[in-house]
């Protein structure tokens, strides 16, 4: 598996893929955040008025995980064309130690920008983690990048061609400006609180700041996010089985 993880690795180590990890965050954050936040200093969230900035970056830092499905889903799309699917398999590789293996791939990158994060918002406001809260955080970004990347490699197995492969893309990455991830649900739009609740990313963000902004877990969250992930684990294992091993 770790030869896996360290290919995946590599190929993200390319200028144009480490520089849009590394920039991403500091435009969300950096630029966007700092702008926002001029406006809008403060934001209530749970009855509690918190500041915008430190609200933005538990939204941030779940749509990194958010963004490995797309990641997932091209690559192993491009294993396949190039015919390097064939080869793991036909060397008797498991093709989930090598689905395992991008995982843990991406979620190093995703804990390499939530560092990024962070280390701007303390910059920017002061304000930082405790060393327990800093490992609940990345316990959750963990399963939220397994999350995602289950989307991620459904896609690839059932999409084949690149005219569907950019119309998702063109769906689905609009999928955090209709989360919680850069505001709260506004309960006078009903509309768009309906898009909001129906969002995975609105309901991973608020798990975040329940647990480390408000300092307690939100039960029907959990609930909602095990649920999530149980579902989709299910129908992950259900699609390899069909398409791989069939």
């Amino acid at each position: 598996m770790l030869v896996f993880v360290e290919r995946d690795l590599y190929l993200s180590k390319s200028p144009p893929v480490l520089l849009a990890h590394i920039l991403s965050p500091i435009i969300w954050v950096g630029v966007f955040g700092v702008i926002f936040s001029l406006h809008l200093e403060t934001i209530l969230y749970c009855n509690r008025y918190i500041p915008y900035l430190v609200f933005l970056v538990f939204g941030v830092v779940t749509v990194s995980t958010f963004y490995t499905y797309s990641s997932i889903f091209a690559t192993v799309r491009l294993d396949f064309v190039t015919r390097f699917m064939y080869l793991v398999i036909s060397s008797g590789n498991s093709f989930y130690v090598y689905f395992m293996g991008k995982i843990i791939a991406q979620y190093i990158m995703v804990l390499l920008q939530s560092l990024i994060i962070f280390a701007i918002v303390y910059m920017l406001s002061g304000f930082y983690l405790t060393l327990l809260l800093a490992i609940i955080l990345c316990a959750l970004l963990f399963i939220y990048t397994i999350f995602w990347s289950f989307i991620g490699v459904i896609l690839s197995l059932y999409v084949r061609s690149h005219y569907y492969r950019d119309l998702i893309f063109t769906l689905l990455n609009p999928m955090p400006l209709i989360s919680t991830a850069y505001y709260t649900i506004p309960q006078n739009q009903p509309l768009l609180a309906t898009l909001l609740y129906a969002n995975p990313i609105t309901y991973q963000a608020d798990l975040l700041r329940s647990i480390i902004l408000l300092g307690y877990i939100d039960i029907k969250l959990v609930a909602i996010n095990v649920i999530l992930l149980i579902v989709i684990s299910l129908i992950t294992i259900i699609t390899i089985q069909r398409k791989i091993y069939y």
